[in-house]
Parts: structure tokens; sequence; C-alpha cells
């Protein structure tokens, strides 16, 4: 700056107060993760609950009940266990012999206690029958990404077809719970579940929770996949105002009463 004092670039005071609010929000964002990070590394059991994470109201965050959480999982697993009940092979049941790959799109408590807590339980029953588990969630908080890079890719609605190649008409199961309520959020998720699915089938099992007031939204983006509503309704920790459903594409579970569809 030939030796003289480069001039400080000043930005005008709002401008300059929403810059040092994103770094504010950023560092916050960026130590809450490295805390979840060191407590699940300290303690092998600490992503057991959903206690090191908050809900982000403005992420339209609210997280399940353990008993919705369990259900859900319990849902998730529910074609192998009607072959199991009814002595038929399982294989054909899933893309790939032996695997049953899970897409939980924006529901991490569900893939938290899918991963953590039902899979333990039934990790011996599982492995009885030849089936091992793999679940993904999707979601755009990346606090998730603890998880671990085979557990957790980022997902924005926002951008419905940006799934990649390689997890493009892999999964069996999908478990969607769209962040929003509007039209718009539920239509581009449902593309994405689209892509993860791959062309319906008789095998390909979906379940999706959320507001009443879309239900024939959802009925109608899914109409391919055949959903109807269930008599299972999820539940939230902290309540929630709006009237919530699930619809799906069948109504079995493990080991619990088959949902009634309708």
């Amino acid at each position: 700056m030939n030796g003289d004092a480069e001039e400080e670039i000043r930005l005008p005071a709002d401008t300059q107060a929403l810059l040092e609010e994103f770094r504010k929000e950023e560092a916050e964002r960026v130590a809450a993760f490295e805390r979840i990070a060191a407590a699940a590394e300290a303690q092998s059991d600490a992503l057991k609950s959903m206690d090191l994470f908050t809900e982000d109201w403005q992420m339209s965050q609210f997280w399940y009940t353990d008993e919705t959480a369990r259900e859900l999982s319990l849902w998730a697993l529910g074609s192998i266990a009607r072959a199991r009940t009814n002595g038929r092979e399982i294989k054909g049941l899933t893309k790939e012999p032996g695997v049953l790959r899970i897409a939980v799109v924006s529901a991490p408590t569900v893939h938290q206690y899918l991963t953590r807590v039902i899979l333990p339980e039934l990790s011996e029953e599982l492995k009885s029958i030849g089936i091992r588990v793999e679940s993904v969630v999707f979601e755009f908080d990346e606090r998730f990404a603890v998880f671990g890079d085979d557990q957790f890719e980022k997902f924005d609605f926002n951008r419905p077809m940006a799934i990649r190649s390689d997890m493009q008409g892999r999964f069996d199961v999908a478990i969607v719970d769209p962040p929003f309520l509007s039209e718009e959020c539920q239509i581009k998720t449902a593309l994405s579940v689209r892509l993860l699915l791959g062309d319906p089938s008789a095998n390909n099992r979906i379940v999706v929770c959320t507001g009443e007031k879309v239900a024939d939204v959802v009925l109608r983006a899914y109409r391919a996949y055949g959903l109807k509503r269930t008599s299972f309704f999820p539940a939230h920790r902290n309540g929630l105002q709006n009237d919530f459903r699930s619809f799906s594409t069948d109504g079995l579970a493990w080991g619990s009463e088959p949902w009634t569809l309708s």
C-alpha cells in the first residue's frame, strides 16, 4: 500500500451488526458440536438419548417421545418381522441380500433411538436370521454428524435433487418427517425420498409423520407408493399444537400391534 497505513474498511452500522450476529451464531454452532463430539467420545453411551441435542425451533425441530421413536424404529423392521413370523424367506425383501437399509429423513430422534437402543437390543435376533441393518439420517443440522460419516448426510429440502448418486435407489425403507408444514416442503421432500428409494415397488416401505393439515398434499405426493393414513399418532416431548398424523405404505411393526390403515 505504498507504505501508507491501510485505511480500515468500515461497514455501515446495521451491516456490521448483522455480521457480528452471524459470527456469534456460527461460533455457538461450532462450540455446540464440539461439546457433543467430546461428550460422545468420552462416554460411549452418550448418544443413547437426545439429551445432548437441544431443539432449535428456527429449524422447526421438535423431538419425538421415546415411545414414538421406539414405535417408528420397530415399524422400520416390520417386513423382516413379518417374514420371520410367517416362516418366509427374507431373501428378496431388500435390495441387497442380507442388508436392510433405512433412510431417516429429518427425523434424527428416530435414527438415534433405532441405532443406539433398538438395534443393540435386537442384535442377536437379527444376526440369527442373517440381517444387517444400516440407517442413515438425512438432516440439515450438522450437529448430527456426530453419528459418523456412514450415518449422516447433510440434507436441505430446498435442494431435493441434490442426493448423492451412490445414495439414489439404495434404501428399502424411509421414515420421513418434513421439517415444515408448507406444501413446498412436503413436495420437495417427497422428491428426495423418491430418489432414495428408487422406483416404487412392492418392497418399498415409507412412513411420513406430519400435520393433518397437509394430509392431501402427502397422499398426492406419495400416490405412486400407495400411502394411507394410519392409526398411529406420533407424540412429541414438549407437545405440539398441530394435529400430527402418520401416513404409511403398511402397518407392520416388530413385536407390537400393527397399525390400521384407512
